[in-house]
């Protein structure tokens, strides 16, 4: 089961947080935070894992970079599992 939440947004603001990416199997209670250019929450109510990355791309959204860091945030989130 995915979790998504939506927060009103003030003036001049969009502030959203989407299920995740198919790299991370729907039935995982994973919360995905997304900046425009970068910036990502990862959050998994499973491992009780939360990853942060600041970030400033010049460019809005690189796809590659995306995925990249989520199969970053993933590798170490069954890393940590695995560990305990």
């Amino acid at each position: 089961m995915g979790v998504a939440l939506v927060r009103r947004a003030r003036r001049g603001e969009d502030h959203r947080a989407w299920p995740p990416s198919p790299l991370i199997p729907p039935d995982r209670q994973v919360l995905l935070c997304l900046g425009i250019h970068g910036q990502m929450i990862f959050l998994d109510r499973e491992t009780g894992l939360v990853a942060v990355k600041v970030s400033s791309w010049p460019m809005p959204q690189d796809p590659w970079k995306l995925f990249s860091t989520l199969a970053a945030f993933e590798a170490i989130n069954i890393e940590m599992a695995q560990a305990r």
